[in-house]
Parts: C-alpha cells; structure tokens; sequence
C-alpha cells in the first residue's frame, strides 16, 4: 500500500528518510524529538549548575579553609586561600576567617607593685597569620578571639606589679612598650599577631581611695630628679670648662715655646754666620799679606790696622 493514501494521514507527512524506521517512531517522531531537546536541554543546565558548585568564593575580606559540607572536616594541611572562586568540589565549602586587623578594647584593672589599684584603658589590634590558620583551627577552632581578649588582660594584669604608681604616672612610654610586649608574646602563643604601631594606651586612673600624697611624691620625685639632671650639667659644664682652659693653656705654651725656639734658632744661625764670616777675613787676610810678602811684623800690623779702619768706613 503507498504509504500516501493511508486513511487519515496528510500526504506531506510522508519522508523517505523514515522508510527503514519503525511505525511507532513514524507516529511519534514529533514527540520524539521534543523528548530529546528537551533532554539535552536539562542536561546542559545540570552541567552548568554542577560545573557552578563546583566553584567556591572567598571574599576579599576573607581567608579561607576547605571544609567537607557533610562530614565536616577541615583540610589544614593546605595554605588558606584568598580572594577569588576557587575549584574545591561539590561536597566541599569554604571556612572563613576574617583578613582585616581585629580590634580589642580592654578596660585593665591592675594592681601596682605595692598593691595600688589602677585603671589602664587599652586598644590593640590583632591579625591572624594565613601560615598558622590550620593550627589555629585546630587548637582554638572557636574560642580565639574571646581567647586573645582573656590572654591580653592577664598579661597586662600580671607585668603591671613590675611598676609604681609614679611609673604610670611619668613613665607612660616606657609602659605601653612593656604592655605591648608581654601581650604580643601571650597571643604569639595562639598564633595571633599584635602590630606595635596599633597599640594604644588611655589615661590612667586611680580610686578615689589612693592617698594623695602618692601623686605629691610622684610631683616632688620628679622635681628631684631635674634638679638631679641639672646639677650633672653644671658639674658637666664645668669640666667642660676646665679642659677648654687647660688646652688654652696648652695652646699658649705652645706658642711660646714655638716663638723662643726660633729666636734661639735666629741667634745661632746669626752667631754662626758672624763666626764663618770673622774666619773668612782672617784666612783672605792671611793669604793677602802672604801675597804681598809682608813678612816684617810692623809692617803686618799697620796693614791690619789699615784695613780694619776700611771694613769700619764700609760698614
């Protein structure tokens, strides 16, 4: 039967290309078709959604550790990752941790070393080294930052007894560097680290209950102490004075030393040439007389005479 003039069926319908497949594709082939779009259509999306899950973000702000959605297991062996989507897995999240500095305000009541009552307010800041996450995790998974507060206002507590009132009073410096010291040695221990330049001392307090005279003594020991620190420079200067008299002195003996040794130096000299020059005479003289063969006595003294009444008209 030609497959054209079947009851019901649109002669278009017909394809050549369908001859070798079976009647009930050749019925359905529309709905075949839809099925197969359709299909390939879900599948790209799970594709596309798997291949999203499979990514995982870090905010700037973060530091991240792998962690397993079900299990709950944290990777710690691996370096902590920053900002970025990162292909960690389908079952696997992020653990986050904050990047920034952490601020900590803490209101410290210690005790002086002989047991006065003080009050300290510091700010501090605090920052988590991406090297030491995973044992920060481990060790401290929840606690760290309560942790960093409680370990920073014992260490405080504790080196305060080291000073006096008068310390908190004068030596404000020196006590903040100390402060910072002993808390960045006690959170280096939970791996946290406490930059310098961002901890900060307030004004320090006393109770109403602290004897005035503490303050009075802190003011008189300070007095003492400048006028300690005046009297070293006058006794300073005055050294200072000495020696810049001795080697003026010293200077001036010099000079005058200097100054008599060239005259004894230009008397000798003038000495010398007077004696070079007498003996020079004489031998010219000599040899003049022995030239003229002025043997007889009388007559060599009165050329003598003669010549020297000469040498005394010249001169």
């Amino acid at each position: 039967m030609n497959p054209t003039n079947v009851p019901g069926r649109s002669p278009s319908t017909h394809d050549p290309d369908l001859e070798c497949c079976p009647v009930w594709f050749k019925e359905n082939r529309h709905c075949v078709w839809w099925s197969g779009g359709l299909t390939g259509l879900i599948l790209v999306i799970v594709i596309i959604v798997c291949t999203a899950l499979h990514f995982s973000p870090v905010e700037k702000d973060q530091w991240g550790l792998v962690q397993d959605k079900y299990t709950g297991q944290v990777d710690t062996s691996r370096h902590p990752y920053g900002l970025g989507h990162h292909p960690i897995g389908i079952n696997k999240k992020f653990l986050t941790f904050p990047r920034p500095v952490q601020r900590v305000d803490l209101n410290v009541t210690a005790f002086t070393d002989n047991q006065v009552e003080v009050f300290v307010p510091v700010t501090f800041y605090y920052q988590l080294i991406p090297e030491n996450l995973g044992r920060l995790y481990l060790e401290y998974p929840k606690t760290y930052s309560v942790l960093a507060e409680a370990r920073a206002n014992s260490a405080m507590k504790g080196i305060s007894t080291s000073f006096s009132v008068q310390n908190f009073l004068l030596n404000r410096t020196s006590i903040l560097k100390t402060f910072w010291r002993s808390v960045k040695t006690s959170l280096s221990e939970i791996y946290l680290e406490v930059p310098e330049e961002l901890f900060t001392m307030g004004g320090v307090q006393f109770p109403p209950t602290v004897d005035k005279t503490n303050l009075e003594t802190a003011a008189q020991n300070q007095r003492n102490e400048e006028a300690k620190l005046n009297r070293i420079l006058q006794n300073e200067r005055s050294k200072t004075q000495v020696l810049l008299q001795e080697i003026s002195a010293n200077i001036t003996r010099v000079e005058q030393a200097g100054v008599a040794a060239a005259q004894r130096i230009r008397a000798e000299a003038r000495a010398e040439s007077s004696r070079i020059l007498e003996s020079a005479e004489t031998r010219g003289l000599n040899d003049l007389l022995q030239a003229v063969n002025a043997t007889d006595p009388g007559v060599r003294t009165r050329l003598i005479r003669y010549y020297l009444r000469r040498e005394h008209m010249t001169t």
